[in-house]
């Protein structure tokens, strides 16, 4: 039998090692982060040391300038005190004398009679050396009181001098000090955004592959891809609310079809499951060679998947009690199965670890400043209408189908935390033309939807194994909000914005 076209292309894809996002892309983040922690850290520590420094330095200008101002009175007083003394002196020998000449105290006169008789007996020339003696002593002691002034001024200004330097290198010194505590201060906001960061990307690697929950999931599980019928009769489904990423694709007659992508949470029953179009392989190309549940498929579409990275789950392979079928439902819209079930099927395979598919931001940052408000979406395929709208008491898009409520078999409505637009062109099958087929590989428009916003943007994927990746118009990764993600693959013109 001739191979398919896209089973030809898998088999030059399957040796081509695969490139994806990994978990060591998030140790890489963390390893940068600690990086930088580990600087700010060191920058603090000499910050510190600069900051008591600086409050040495402040805290010995104030002594010294204290000290200078106590030892500036000090020499004033004792200047004071040297020039009344000098000025005592001479004041008080010449009041005592006069005061003794005019009250007639004898001891003035008897010093008299004394120097009268003394001149008399030793004549002028003893006088004139008694005299002079006496004047020396007055001099000298004056003299002396002289110095003393002059000392004491000379230490007193330059006192003064010093307080006065001291002062003038107070504010700068101050300043010093207000930097570097403002710096430190800065440091530990900046030390505090990056540890919150670095707690985010250490938690990236626990956290749950595809919906960035920290869930306890096993992320060394495979990814394993249930296709679900979404026709009416198909409605409600079991499982759609527990698959992590639900992948809606054109299908046939305008009709869509689900791709659950199940890692995190177990589903059972699961279902209604249908047949795998040429589209899911190349959806699900990417995933590090995924489960993939179905019913089967023609025989074009199970060629090109067994030629794919996909590891087949499928009820053509499976044993017979793998699925089974509900029988208060018609055929072929009865199929059913659960995840436990697949994953144990797929057990030993050569299915490898789900590989994480978006950038997930901390629901504590603010909307991204290209985020516009908006209730919702909808999308005309044609036979299928869909409308998502906000509601942010459930903080999620709540979904409806051919205007009902889209409801799982529990009576719980569709409501995920985030929408993907995904505007791609279609083509018919090279195995089956009546078959659309997604073109997932190239670029085109998209729009994010998350947290009452939509972000409008670009996605690109280089090649059928590489991951699809989503900027906005600046190019900047666009990071979902943990939890559960609906994609809609739609078709150009069929999308319309609701405000």
């Amino acid at each position: 039998m001739r191979r398919s076209a896209i089973a030809l292309v898998f088999t030059v894809c399957v040796a081509v090692p695969t490139i994806l996002p990994t978990p060591a892309d998030a140790q890489l983040d963390v390893e940068d982060l600690s990086d930088e922690e580990a600087e700010i850290l060191e920058e603090q520590s000499r910050l510190d040391e600069i900051i008591v420094e600086a409050g040495l330095d402040v805290a010995t200008a104030h002594d010294e300038i204290l000290r200078l101002e106590i030892e500036g009175e000090l020499a004033l007083r004792d200047l004071a005190a040297a020039q009344y003394e000098r000025t005592a002196t001479v004041e008080s020998r010449r009041a005592l004398a006069v005061q003794q000449y005019v009250t007639g105290d004898p001891r003035i006169e008897g010093f008299i009679d004394e120097l009268v008789q003394e001149r008399a007996s030793v004549g002028p020339a003893i006088e004139r050396a008694l005299y002079a003696q006496i004047l020396d002593r007055n001099t000298a002691s004056i003299d002396r009181y002289d110095e003393l002034i002059d000392d004491f001024g000379e230490h007193f200004d330059d006192l003064e001098n010093r307080l006065e330097d001291r002062r003038g290198e107070l504010p700068g010194l101050e300043q010093a000090y207000d930097t570097a505590v403002s710096n430190r201060e800065a440091t530990d906001a900046t030390l505090a955004a990056i540890q919150l960061e670095l707690d985010w990307e250490r938690s990236l690697l626990r956290r749950a592959r595809l919906t960035g929950l920290d869930d306890g999931t096993d992320n060394t599980r495979p990814v394993l891809a249930v296709k679900i019928d979404n026709v009416s009769a198909a409605r409600p489904q079991a499982g759609i609310n527990q698959a992590d990423v639900v992948i809606e694709e054109l299908v046939e007659g305008d009709l869509t079809r689900l791709v659950g992508l199940f890692h995190s949470t177990e589903s059972d029953p699961l279902g209604p499951i249908r047949s795998v179009r040429t589209s899911d392989v190349l959806i699900l190309a990417n995933l590090n060679r995924p489960l993939l549940g179905n019913s089967g498929g023609n025989p074009g579409v199970m060629a090109a998947l067994n030629e794919s990275p996909i590891v087949d789950v499928g009820a053509t392979v499976a044993p017979g009690s793998a699925y089974f079928r509900n029988n208060s439902r018609s055929a072929p819209n009865n199929l059913f199965s659960s995840t436990a079930t697949l994953w144990g099927l797929g057990a030993g395979s050569e299915a490898g670890a789900a590989p994480p598919l978006f950038s997930f931001r901390r629901p504590d940052r603010p909307p991204p400043a290209g985020a516009q408000p908006t209730s919702g979406a909808d999308i005309d395929y044609g036979a299928t209408r869909v409308s998502y709208r906000w509601d942010a008491d459930i903080g999620g898009w709540r979904r409806t189908q051919d205007g009902s409520p889209h409801l799982d078999t529990a009576g719980v409505q569709v409501a995920p935390t985030n929408v993907i637009v995904q505007v791609v062109g279609y083509h018919p099958s090279v195995v089956a033309s009546i078959s659309p087929e997604a073109e997932v590989v190239g670029e085109g428009e998209v729009w994010v939807f998350q947290n009452g916003t939509v972000q409008v943007g670009t996605w690109s994927r280089e090649s059928l194994e590489s991951p699809t990746r989503y900027v906005d118009a600046d190019g900047e990764e666009i990071e979902l909000l943990p939890g559960r993600t609906w994609i809609a693959l739609a078709p150009p013109g069929t999308a319309t914005l609701v405000g």
